[in-house]
């Protein structure tokens, strides 16, 4: 019984890690593509080091050690409670920055501003994009977790 129980917390656990890695990955993805197309449309070179980068973050998932990663179902408990700080953590960072720039009277009379407008306010959409979806990741695992308690002879 305490095996079954185990496995059932752990593939829980591997549906949250799933959700929260893709979440991240497209967090990254789009903070390091607008950044670097935003620092080419500013004429400097590093950009394509960041496109680069979201690149290789794209390619990610199709490497033997993601897949291994991936497949794995052994987190510990606190592992939700990990995930949702790291959101809620992120969220505030880049939701602070995005509120800070878009409170300034003249942010449409800079390119540069306007550009940073649009990179920090998709990552803070995304950030509560990807808290929801973990949430709701985590919420539907308890419930169905908690039926299947109840169905048990």
């Amino acid at each position: 019984m305490m095996i079954n129980q185990n496995n059932d917390i752990e593939s829980k656990f591997l549906k949250l890690k799933r959700v929260s890695t893709i979440g991240y990955m497209a967090i990254l993805v789009w903070f390091s593509v607008s950044a670097g197309a935003m620092f080419l449309l500013q004429d400097e070179t590093i950009g394509w080091v960041s496109i680069l980068l979201g690149l290789a973050i794209l390619v990610l998932p199709l490497t033997n050690p993601f897949r291994r990663y991936w497949g794995k179902g052994n987190v510990s408990k606190a592992f939700p409670i990990i995930i949702f700080v790291a959101n809620i953590i992120l969220v505030f960072i880049y939701g602070s920055v995005f509120l800070t720039l878009i409170s300034d009277p003249f942010v449409l009379y800079s390119t540069q501003t306007t550009y940073e407008v649009y990179v920090w306010g998709g990552a803070a959409v995304l950030s509560v994009i990807a808290l929801s979806a973990n949430l709701g990741v985590f919420i539907f695992d308890r419930g169905s977790s908690s039926q299947d308690v109840a169905n048990q002879p």
